[in-house]
């Protein structure tokens, strides 16, 4: 069986999905959340990053999960720091019914 390439999973910006309503998890290298105040994004990504705005902090995966076995890293990015990296790389976003 054939693996289906979405060309817009490519495309720079932020790419929304809803695991509720069957919508697929776009397969992109960068996940994001907002902070619970509104004032940060976390972000998970094997990438590096460095920059103003960008923290970088101890990831906490469950052993033995894919994130931990592809070393991805986890970054605390404000506000600003965030619109230009969504300029830059496709980022997927989950969005879940309340």
């Amino acid at each position: 069986m054939a693996k289906v390439i979405y060309l817009d999973d490519h495309r720079a910006g932020v790419h929304v999905y809803c695991p509720e309503l069957g919508q697929r998890k776009p397969e992109v290298q960068m996940e994001a959340s907002l902070g619970h105040y509104g004032g940060h994004y976390y972000v998970d990504t094997p990438l590096e990053l460095k920059g103003r705005g960008i923290t970088e902090l101890s990831p906490s995966w469950y052993p033995g999960s894919r994130k931990q076995l592809e070393g991805w890293r986890s970054y605390r990015v404000t506000r600003r720091a965030f619109e230009k990296l969504k300029e830059q790389y496709p980022i997927a976003m989950e969005s879940l019914l309340d």
